[in-house]
């Protein structure tokens, strides 16, 4: 019996071999997200926390860029992480007077010089940056940490900018002295805020999340692998998906003025004047024809619909019938869609793998 239960918490160390987290750690932690508005539980925070330290490591193999800055524009990872803990550690007990800058603003421009056009600093002038602005932080620190807004701000001899760079860091270390419970650890409450700041643009990177914003060269390194095959079965599986409007039967009635278009939709004879009117658009007749393309957006549900023209104008338009057709198989609509959504199920894939062997203690 005892052999057993030894076996079993071995083969528990194991399954968790790349991280642990004791006890009041993981109930740190849950205080915390619900504080932040999210109830979870001590098996869900846990698995969070999990999720974040295979991040971090997943990071340092894949795209260990992110570790020095997420985006060009952006604060440093650094700064971020910054930020975070004392979301974590502050409790108000820490009082951080506002920091002392010796520099005048004059001072200030004159080391930075013009600001370069793109934005970033040549590694001979971050060498002369060494004027301490704490025990720790130059000036140096203070421009890595800052965005591409706020390097151009210092260079402008903002010294209000540099002011705020300095207070989170000074805010860090003041929660990092204050900080003495040895059951949670510093090292890992580091680890965990690098990982949050890091991870949404992880995720995007490896094309698991989408992001409006963001390409993601990983993504496209799948779609790459993507067959002519696997395009064909994912088009037969999904056909109504790539269904369009090929062409619709619609009538319209014109007016100069928005009383004029009011009192013809209030009218009873408005429903024989559209039958009237009744014509076929066709697709390829859209051009910039802004009744065509309304009729090709309504619905044959809504019944007349008054809308104002870009050249101001009113119009009543009618949409009788609709007729549909599909995209065919080598389009580039179906091509692309069919290449994105296979590839971003095979991320997922690859990411959940790699993530489950990666907890059971294996390499990436």
């Amino acid at each position: 019996m005892k052999f057993l239960v030894l076996l079993s918490t071995l083969l528990a160390c194991f399954a968790h071999a790349n991280v642990q987290f004791n006890n009041e750690e993981i109930a740190f932690m849950k205080q915390f997200y619900v504080k932040q508005g999210e109830h979870l539980t001590l098996s869900q925070t846990e698995q969070r926390l999990e999720t974040l330290y295979f991040h971090l490591a997943l990071a340092k193999q894949k795209v260990p860029t992110l570790l020095d800055r997420v985006a060009s524009v952006g604060f440093s990872t650094n700064y971020h992480k910054k930020r975070y803990m004392i979301s974590l550690l502050d409790n108000g007990h820490a009082k951080v007077s506002a920091p002392n800058i010796t520099l005048s603003s004059a001072e200030l421009k004159q080391l930075l010089g013009n600001y370069p056009h793109n934005g970033k600093a040549t590694t001979q002038l971050l060498a002369r940056l060494t004027q301490p602005l704490t025990t720790s932080y130059t000036l140096a620190d203070a421009y890595n940490d800052a965005s591409m807004q706020a390097r151009f701000n210092l260079h402008q001899g903002d010294v209000k900018q540099l002011t705020k760079l300095v207070k989170v860091e000074t805010q860090y270390q003041t929660i990092k002295q204050h900080h003495q419970n040895p059951n949670i650890r510093w090292p890992v409450l580091e680890s965990l805020s690098t990982s949050q700041a890091i991870t949404p643009a992880l995720l995007n990177y490896l094309g698991v999340k989408a992001s409006m914003h963001n390409e993601s060269p990983y993504l496209d390194s799948l779609k790459q692998q993507i067959s002519a095959s696997e395009i064909a079965k994912y088009y037969q599986q999904n056909k109504q998906q790539f269904r369009y409007s090929s062409e619709v039967t619609a009538a319209s009635l014109i007016y100069s003025s928005q009383e004029a278009a009011q009192n013809a939709y209030k009218n009873n004879a408005l429903p024989r004047q559209l039958n009237s009117k009744k014509v076929v658009i066709k697709r390829n007749s859209l051009n910039n024809n802004f009744v065509n393309q309304a009729a090709f957006n309504l619905s044959t549900k809504q019944g007349p619909t008054l809308l104002r023209t870009p050249k101001n104008q009113w119009v009543i338009i009618q949409v009788f019938d609709k007729k549909y057709d599909y995209y065919l198989e080598s389009s580039e609509t179906v091509v692309y869609q069919a290449k994105t959504a296979l590839a971003t199920t095979l991320a997922k894939k690859q990411y959940a793998n790699a993530k489950n062997q990666w907890l059971k203690g294996g390499q990436l």
